[in-house]
């Protein structure tokens, strides 16, 4: 964890994605597809971008675990951001 900004730091990256604009059903089918992009590059978090208003029923989705990846670890709310949900996950190059 970094001690000035309180967040984790990763050893293997970070990405991130974009849902806004999308329906619970395209959102959750981009997650799942950006999960088994990131096992093959070994990188262990992801932000998901929902958006605060329009974003609420993906971050439910995604806070309700309807994505369906072994990857995930836990997922967890962006720490002063309500239009963001952060998801690590299990660590590992997955073949």
């Amino acid at each position: 964890m970094d001690m000035i900004s309180g967040f984790k730091t990763f050893d293997t990256g970070y990405e991130s994605i974009d849902l806004h604009l999308c329906t619970v059903y395209i959102a959750i089918r981009r997650i799942e597809r950006k999960i088994a992009e990131l096992g093959r590059k070994g990188i262990d978090y992801l932000e998901i971008i929902h958006g605060y208003h329009q974003g609420k029923a993906i971050r439910q989705a995604i806070r309700d675990r309807q994505i369906r990846s072994k990857r995930i670890d836990k997922v967890v709310p962006v720490p002063n951001n309500e239009g963001r949900t952060g998801i690590y996950l299990k660590g590992g190059l997955l073949q």
